[in-house]
């Protein structure tokens, strides 16, 4: 019963007052017509409840998935133009990824956005900027070679997500707004004239590597109606360069996904409501047993043994009552005790072919810290993850520090060394699975810009992502999940030790929810 306390007791010797007999159950009924709450309901009613399907969020996603045509093999660059790429323009303006848009209606809501890409800098297998005696200019440095000038030519492209026309600042790649130049105090002498002149500097304001994976995230609350959601895309412009960018010099967007997880604030009403239907006292009303107990109070009692769901108030219930949202949440992480490396091969884009080994192998290498622990997340209760009685959405989450992609046997720089980190989980079928969609290529874009050494370290924080609808049965269960990782060289057909990858530490997370 609720917590409604009757304010009298009823004697024999009262005198019968219509107002106040109405009070002895017009409360309670009128409570039942959609008040209840979570102060009426024991914790007990969980084992009761029905939960409506989308009830907690609704999950929505869409992905591409592209091969970069990358190989290990003597000059095998990535294609030009591989198969539901997106070319973006060198214009400078948003353009939208793609089939990176998702439109749908909400009620009052929160957002959860994630959105993620692999882009690539096509400017390998060229020298756009040697021909013609059009030497490229960086930072006041002349490369004189193809491959100091492409490798240390910046990507220079943003991403973000927009919503409704409006792009969500805390998503945007770089550290910049719209404007791309900053001035300088004005001097008394110009270092190209005569003259005070304002000295403008370029700034960090987009991505640089050529090829590089990118995840965005940010929670955005809207009000009910309809919403866009989608990824953007731009090139943007340094002070230093001298000249405009040829036809060769364009970005591809490879792989990409994007996700919105709609979780309501207000909740919607989703059934009609129910009533208890009593009828109150009048003046010279007959009092009788029938009318008090079998046309009020067991009208009342009737409706409270049997609640339906519309007495229930929207956010009637919390979580002491509901069941849980997720089905589990598992996060591991490494933090080696040193680098680690591998220099076991790319074997080709999805393509689940696992390493025998950790070096001199065709395959990919499960991330782990040299001490036997790898980088894996195991279903609830350290079992399997129930993909075949039960539907759910699954969402994977990890990054890994890369610290090099470097060559091992000479001290060649180039910045056709490539590595990758992928996805990959195992089924109880002891099927090892690598998700393609999810691979993330990284080159090695920190070369030396003044001697002939060996690769400089990246430092780069690779981020990878994935989603899994589960609807019916895939026909196994997923054992777990894991990071894996291998690397490829496009300069020579050397063996598979030439070319090493080094990481050092990494975190993953995986979220299995409700349907």
């Amino acid at each position: 019963m609720p917590y409604i306390h009757p304010w009298r007791a009823l004697r024999s010797t009262d005198v019968l007052d219509p107002i106040e007999m109405n009070t002895d159950f017009v409360p309670a009924a009128e409570k039942y017509g959609g008040r209840l709450n979570q102060h009426d309901f024991s914790q007990t009613v969980r084992s009761s409840l029905v939960l409506a399907s989308q009830g907690y969020y609704i999950p929505r996603h869409v992905s591409v998935s592209v091969d970069p045509g990358w190989r290990h093999v003597l000059n095998d660059f990535p294609d030009a133009a591989p198969a539901n790429r997106f070319r973006l323009q060198n214009d400078s303006s948003w353009q939208v990824v793609t089939s990176m848009t998702l439109t749908f209606n909400t009620g009052v809501s929160v957002l959860w956005i994630m959105g993620w890409l692999n882009y690539c800098s096509q400017t390998w297998n060229t020298s756009p900027f040697l021909d013609r005696m059009e030497p490229y200019l960086w930072h006041g440095l002349v490369y004189l070679t193809a491959s100091k000038a492409t490798a240390t030519r910046a990507a220079d492209v943003q991403f973000a997500i927009r919503v409704d026309g409006a792009i969500v600042d805390v998503t945007r790649t770089g550290a910049q707004g719209e404007d791309f130049l900053r001035f300088a105090a004005a001097r008394p002498e110009s270092p190209v004239g005569p003259g005070p002149a304002p000295i403008m500097e370029d700034w960090a304001h987009s991505m640089g590597p050529p090829l590089y994976p990118v995840r965005m995230t940010a929670a955005v609350p809207v009000q009910s109606g309809e919403h866009t959601v989608e990824i953007v895309a731009r090139r943007t412009e340094k002070l230093d360069r001298i000249m405009a960018r040829r036809a060769e010099d364009f970005i591809n967007v490879l792989s990409r996904r994007l996700f919105v997880l709609e979780v309501p604030t207000i909740p919607q009403a989703g059934t009609a409501s129910s009533v208890a239907d009593v009828t109150t006292y009048e003046p010279e009303d007959v009092f009788s047993a029938a009318s008090i107990a079998a046309n009020r109070l067991n009208v009342v009692r009737a409706a409270y043994n049997d609640v339906q769901p519309g007495a229930v108030a929207r956010g009637g219930f919390n979580h002491f009552h509901l069941p849980a949202a997720l089905i589990h949440a598992g996060q591991t992480s490494i933090i080696p005790g040193s680098d680690q490396t591998s220099n076991d091969v790319y074997p080709g884009y999805n393509t689940s072919t696992v390493a025998g080994a950790k070096t001199n192998t065709v395959g990919w290498w499960p991330v782990e810290d040299g001490a036997g622990t790898n980088l894996r997340v195991l279903g609830p209760g350290g079992g399997a993850f129930d993909t075949t009685t039960r539907n759910s959405f699954i969402i994977v989450i990890g990054n890994l520090h890369v610290r090099a992609i470097r060559h091992i046997l000479s001290t060649d720089e180039s910045h056709n060394h490539f590595g990758a980190v992928a996805i990959g989980y195992r089924r109880s079928t002891a099927v090892d699975t690598i998700v393609g969609e999810s691979e993330a290529h990284v080159n090695s874009f920190n070369p030396d810009q003044l001697s002939t050494v060996a690769d400089r370290n990246i430092e780069a924080d690779i981020s990878v992502f994935w989603t899994l609808e589960v609807s019916g049965s895939l026909g196994y269960n997923i054992d777990y999940f894991q990071l894996y990782i291998t690397q490829g060289d496009a300069d020579s057909t050397a063996t598979p030790s030439a070319t090493e990858i080094v990481w050092l530490r990494g975190n993953l997370i995986v979220l299995q929810l409700r349907p």
